[in-house]
């Protein structure tokens, strides 16, 4: 039987010309394999390299990591966007396509450029700051997430962790999802998001009452937090 060399050919050109046009990434499912689709939001998101040659003016590519849960499990998950359409920033949210028998396996499909509808330029910021004498706590509210620190002498992290949270009634209810470990890169430390689903990885946060002067108090500890700003 021959074989028409061509034929292999033009598949892997057709192929090369898929995986160009994919920004020189591989297809995130396999033919035929079952997924479904969740809602995860944006807690972090930073500029890196373009992997393709840059005709976009000086454009970075933007590295995008987001928290979702399935059947009650929390995931951390990223993606590359190398198109403005595809930019999203803390506190934004995104409709993502799941595998079925391996959740961490993702592709988004649907950007929300945050949660309000409302301008970018109007993205709801507010940060809190309590100062102790070995130490500090902060609260950063941005859009529907929450970031919490609490920090010790010399830069000793007790927590960090973040998640979402609501407002009701003045009353400021935090629902943490990951928590941040450092990890020795070369010689860099790094943070890295962990999802909380171990029962030693439970971490349960105060609510916070909001004062009439902007501050907000620390209710489990009466700690107060003054405003670093908000917009």
């Amino acid at each position: 039987m021959k074989v028409n060399p061509w034929t292999f050919g033009g598949l892997f050109l057709l192929m090369s010309c898929i995986w160009m046009w994919n920004n020189f990434e591989l297809p995130k499912f396999y033919p035929f394999e079952k997924t479904a689709k969740v809602e995860a939001v944006v807690f972090h998101s930073r500029p890196v390299q373009p992997r393709l040659p840059d005709f976009r003016g000086g454009v970075n590519d933007l590295m995008v990591k987001f928290v979702y849960q399935v059947d009650n499990i929390t995931y951390v998950s990223k993606y590359r966007a190398h198109k403005t359409g595809q930019f999203q920033r803390s506190g934004d949210s995104l409709l993502v396509e799941y595998s079925i028998h391996n959740p961490q396996r993702t592709k988004p499909i649907l950007y929300y450029y945050n949660v309000s509808g409302k301008p970018r330029h109007e993205v709801f910021v507010k940060s809190f700051l309590h100062t102790k004498p070995n130490g500090y706590k902060a609260l950063d509210l941005r859009e529907n997430i929450f970031t919490y620190e609490d920090y010790g002498e010399y830069g000793e992290r007790f927590i960090k962790t973040t998640g979402t949270y609501i407002k009701e009634s003045g009353v400021i209810k935090l629902s943490p999802l990951i928590y941040y470990q450092n990890r020795l890169v070369g010689d860099s430390i790094i943070e890295e998001p962990k999802p909380i689903n171990k029962d030693d990885e439970k971490i349960f946060l105060s609510d916070f009452i909001e004062n009439s002067d902007k501050s907000i108090i620390e209710v489990n500890t009466a700690l107060i937090f003054r405003a670093k700003s908000s917009r």
